[in-house]
């Protein structure tokens, strides 16, 4: 955490969490941050006009002093640290970042089993939480990370992109947050809005498709998500200047 390089964590509480589904309620402003890592379960969280999914394998981070609403979507299991700083933090949003194939879901394991109510200044667990800082700020925690909507969201078109349903709002629900909000966040970390990123996966794997003989254009327009094999050809033309065809016979004979 950047912001945090010089100032001291002056104590933290270490909770292991169990809930189930809950609808949506409002938190109280807190007086210590917060820091969870979530083995299952998605919740939502809604604050300062910025709404996030925290999923399995995130770490979603709330500041203190905030008031913010969430709703518990699936029965959950996290650890949750709560803690207080020496110096505030000017970042005053909820965030989550990924943490899969990273140390933290170990670390934050360690700092559980370690962690005991009748010794809070413990410094060996003081230690496994500033690792836990460490490793977030190695993978850009507190430095816009890309959010966790926009990484579910890409990851959800590049493997269904052949679903011809695929829409922004299936795209929404699926990550638990708005069309527009979608949206905007997909466009300012990807630079496409979530349709144009489709229509993208799908020109690309046509064009891998026709470098071969082995389907036929329909075919193709199919397993690539096209309504039809007209809209297919259509929309192939648009994008190259060329029809399926035209592009297949030049690939396949140079």
């Amino acid at each position: 955490m950047k912001e945090s390089r010089h100032a001291a964590v002056l104590g933290i509480t270490v909770l292991d969490v169990h809930l189930g589904r809950h609808p949506r309620r409002t938190v109280a402003p807190r007086d210590f941050y917060a820091l969870t890592y979530r083995f299952a379960g998605k919740v939502t969280i809604e604050a300062g006009g910025v709404r996030v999914l925290s999923a399995p394998d995130t770490v979603t981070f709330t500041p203190a002093g905030m008031s913010y609403k969430t709703s518990i979507r699936e029965d959950t299991h996290m650890i949750a640290v709560h803690f207080r700083l020496s110096e505030e933090l000017s970042f005053r949003k909820p965030a989550v970042i990924s943490a899969a194939d990273t140390q933290l879901s170990s670390l934050f394991s360690e700092l559980k089993e370690r962690y005991s109510v009748t010794e809070p200044l413990d410094f060996e667990c003081m230690s496994i939480f500033y690792r836990i800082l460490s490793e977030l700020e190695r993978i850009g925690y507190g430095t816009s990370p890309i959010p966790h909507c926009v990484r579910e969201a890409k990851r959800y078109i590049d493997e269904r992109f052949s679903d011809a349903e695929l829409s922004v709002s299936a795209l929404s629900s699926q990550t638990g947050v708005s069309d527009s909000y979608l949206r905007r966040a997909f466009r300012a970390f990807v630079g496409l809005s979530p349709a144009q990123y489709l229509s993208r996966v799908r020109l690309t794997r046509a064009m891998e498709l026709l470098q071969s003989e082995y389907l036929t254009v329909s075919e193709i327009a199919q397993r690539c998500g096209y309504h039809s094999t007209g809209y297919f050809i259509q929309a192939f033309h648009a994008q190259t200047g060329c029809s399926p065809g035209a592009y297949r016979k030049q690939r396949t004979q140079a």
